[in-house]
């Protein structure tokens, strides 16, 4: 991490023990753990592995203007996003 702090989040899982992906608007989603601690940078897995989640557009955009209002680099690995 060349001295950086890697700082891992955690999805919460609904009443189904099903994961999701919650950007903004309630406790456990990725703009409370932005502000309890702000990156400078996020880094994105979809297609996660192993569980193939993608995140749908509205959840993509929503991502991006978190990481453009709080001044957060967004790297985004895509490397599945073909198969």
């Amino acid at each position: 991490s060349m001295g950086c702090r890697v700082r891992f989040w955690e999805p919460v899982a609904n009443s189904r023990g099903e994961l999701e992906f919650c950007v903004r608007g309630r406790e456990g989603s990725l703009e409370a753990a932005f502000r309890e601690s702000p990156p400078r940078m996020l880094v994105c897995n979809f297609p996660h592995n192993p569980t193939g989640k993608t995140l749908s557009r509205e959840d993509w955009d929503s991502l991006v203007a978190l990481c453009d209002a709080e001044g957060a680099l967004l790297f985004s690995d895509e490397m599945y996003r073909m198969l």
